[in-house]
């Protein structure tokens, strides 16, 4: 005969609702789980992931300054306790990466120091004897428009000093506008001027820098070899943030 326990109840339907139980917990335990699994990974995701994935696609076109420095401001956004959130061997991966992206910094900013030492006397030749001021000390943009040679060159180094690798005025003079214009700067409308009335300008104005840095050859040259080994850095780790992205949990 069975066991009657608890007012009756047999002992096969009290270990029913013992197992039945037990499963039940054993399910939302589960389900818990896999639901913090899944929301630390889609935080992963839409904090870290997609936004550094966003950077690096841009740099594997070819970097510059600009891209370098975008890249910098995106991964400082991620605080010291997000960062322990990504597994070590991306977090290795990462800042290999961002060490590599301090040195091209650095090399850039080593480069636009020597371009700034004789720029003025560089820019002064460059330019049509028309377009400087008596004084030479300054450019003429219009009537009664000057401004400082070094001013101008305080505004543009960044660009000027990327387009030395290159030796192509027409892309410096294309460089030139599209960045005064996103920054709205007004003097695109200038370049465009110069572009027309004296389309050799841009490249003399390269030919005349190179010429008054006859040592700033070899820093292009580790600058060149920076951007291409960050290229080949950046499509290895799109790859690595890619598999996190499409990752499930």
């Amino acid at each position: 005969m069975l066991t009657r326990i608890c007012g009756g109840i047999r002992m096969e339907e009290f270990l029913a609702i013992i197992f039945g139980s037990l499963i039940s917990a054993l399910i939302a335990i589960l389900s818990n789980y896999l639901t913090g699994k899944m929301h630390e990974q889609n935080w992963r995701k839409e904090n870290i992931y997609r936004p550094l994935y966003n950077e690096v696609s841009e740099i594997v076109e070819g970097l510059n300054i600009k891209k370098a420095r975008s890249f910098m401001k995106t991964w400082k956004g991620i605080d010291s306790y997000s960062r322990l959130r990504i597994d070590e061997e991306l977090r290795r991966q990462l800042e290999y990466y961002v060490s590599k992206i301090g040195e091209y910094e650095n090399t850039f900013q080593r480069v636009t120091a020597l371009v700034s030492e004789n720029a003025e006397e560089a820019i002064r030749r460059a330019f049509p004897p028309q377009m400087i001021s008596k004084d030479g000390k300054s450019i003429i943009l219009g009537k009664g428009a000057f401004i400082e040679i070094m001013k101008w060159f305080e505004l543009f180094k960044d660009v000027i000093t990327l387009h030395l690798t290159e030796d192509n005025g027409m892309k410096l003079c294309e460089a030139l506008i599209e960045y005064s214009e996103k920054r709205r700067m007004g003097y695109e409308r200038h370049f465009r001027v110069w572009k027309l009335e004296h389309p050799e300008l841009f490249d003399r104005l390269l030919e005349e820098l190179h010429k008054a840095h006859e040592d700033i050859k070899p820093h292009l040259k580790e600058l060149e070899g920076l951007s291409n080994e960050m290229v080949k850095l950046s499509k290895k780790l799109m790859r690595a943030l890619e598999t996190r992205i499409n990752k499930i949990w």
